[in-house]
């Protein structure tokens, strides 16, 4: 059974249209939440949820766009997020294809742990200094991870939702 293209077509269009949604509240709730001293990762779970949905070149597109988001939104033109996100979405799409099942669980262990990675790149390469990068990973890391948990299982649910509705990457049988 040939996949609709005009289905495929719609559902990347969505995915694109929730990470740009995603991106732009995450840097207005950055702006409104930094006299708390939180920081919300929320595009890292939005990504990792389409990856877990989509197969390996989709999640590694997917990851770069990710990425690049990433790199602008902290004001590094470095671009080693956009790497590190296509590599991540090519083996998440692998990994949930052929080994694992796209869970819950999957999300929540892959996303603290993505966002683990970030936040420490962004907070030693902002400071320099092992006794600076200790203080601030302890005090401040974990409100941004309990800040950031409750976009994990909307994430998860929506991407699902729209996975299954417009026709996720079954195998094309000719």
């Amino acid at each position: 059974m040939q996949r609709s293209r005009k289905k495929i077509f719609t559902r990347y269009v969505i995915y694109i249209i929730e990470l740009l949604f995603v991106f732009a509240l995450e840097q207005v709730l950055a702006s409104r939440l930094s006299f708390c001293g939180l920081y919300m990762f929320l595009l890292i779970p939005v990504f990792v949820s389409i990856s877990l949905f989509e197969r390996e070149n989709t999640g590694m597109i997917f990851g770069i766009l990710t990425g690049v988001l990433i790199d602008y939104g902290s004001g590094s033109g470095i671009g080693i997020s956009a790497v590190l996100f296509c590599v991540v979405g090519y083996f998440l799409g692998m990994i949930s294809n052929y080994i694992l099942r796209a869970n819950i669980l999957t999300e929540i262990v892959v996303s603290a742990f993505l966002i683990l990675v970030v936040y420490s790149f962004g907070t030693f390469f902002s400071v320099w200094d092992f006794n600076s990068f200790g203080i601030i990973w302890k005090e401040n890391f974990w409100k941004d991870l309990l800040a950031s948990v409750s976009v994990f299982v909307p994430a998860f649910y929506f991407n699902r939702v729209i996975s299954y509705r417009f026709g996720g990457d079954e195998e094309v049988v000719d």
